[in-house]
């Protein structure tokens, strides 16, 4: 009977925590759709931009064989 409160007892610690998280990130989540708008003039240049950005990025070196399934 004991292990059963316990049990409860982590259950609603994890489900407050999770509310807690959730409700945190809802409301960062609005601000991130703000993408911000992009004059046409300067479509190219942001284009280029990210395209050089993704580009010039580090590629990590893999120490790790093939995942098959």
């Amino acid at each position: 009977m004991e292990e059963d409160q316990v049990e409860k007892g982590v259950v609603m610690r994890v489900n407050s925590m999770c509310e807690d998280n959730r409700s945190g990130n809802e409301s960062e989540q609005h601000v991130l759709w703000d993408d911000g708008v992009i004059d046409p003039v300067d479509s190219r240049k942001v284009l280029g931009l990210s395209l050089s950005a993704t580009l010039n990025a580090p590629i990590q070196e893999y120490k790790f064989g093939i995942f098959r399934m």
